[in-house]
């Protein structure tokens, strides 16, 4: 559903109303800074296997939106979809600096990269082998939260394509 609903967004198309449904509860757990335990919650109570129901404000805001779109019929596959992506963007960070430990980089290249992410920076990060430009990573205002992913699956994808290869990093600050 996130691919497809990120798809309809770049081709400038219709969301479908199930494509609606999550972009709302997206918005709705950004401005609640709702957990991935806090949605799960919410969802074990709407499919009725919760041991108790919880008296969390941020569960019971996700409990009537999840229900609201579960009686529109939205799919219940896709709040397992999104509490998994949810799961991924917190454990990006802890992950992502346990990759920088071993990482093939410079100390001022890994600062440069944990900066990002600590300080929420926008800019882009250039990857260099010799002076030659070979790859960038744009982090704008949009996907900065995300910025941990982002780097996390562009740098190991990267290193291992440029593994034989000397490259360098530079980050220029929007």
């Amino acid at each position: 559903m996130l691919e497809s609903l990120i798809q309809n967004i770049q081709d400038k198309k219709p969301l479908t109303p199930d494509q609606k449904m999550f972009e709302e509860l997206a918005w709705l757990v950004q401005t609640t800074s709702a957990t991935s335990e806090q949605i799960k919650q919410a969802y074990y109570e709407i499919v009725g296997v919760a041991d108790t129901t919880s008296a969390d404000e941020t569960v019971r805001t996700l409990f009537k939106k999840m229900k609201q779109m579960t009686e529109a019929h939205f799919p219940l596959t896709g709040f397992v979809e999104f509490i998994h992506g949810r799961q991924n963007k917190e454990n990006a960070v802890p992950i992502f600096y346990s990759y920088l430990e071993s990482a093939p980089l410079s100390d001022r290249e890994k600062s440069i990269l944990k900066s990002i992410v600590d300080k929420r920076r926008c800019g882009e990060l250039i990857y260099l082998v010799g002076e030659e430009p070979v790859a960038s990573i744009h982090i704008t205002k949009e996907n900065k939260g995300d910025s941990a992913a982002i780097l996390l699956s562009t740098i190991t994808k990267l290193s291992a394509r440029l593994k034989d290869k000397k490259f360098n990093i530079q980050f220029s600050e929007d």
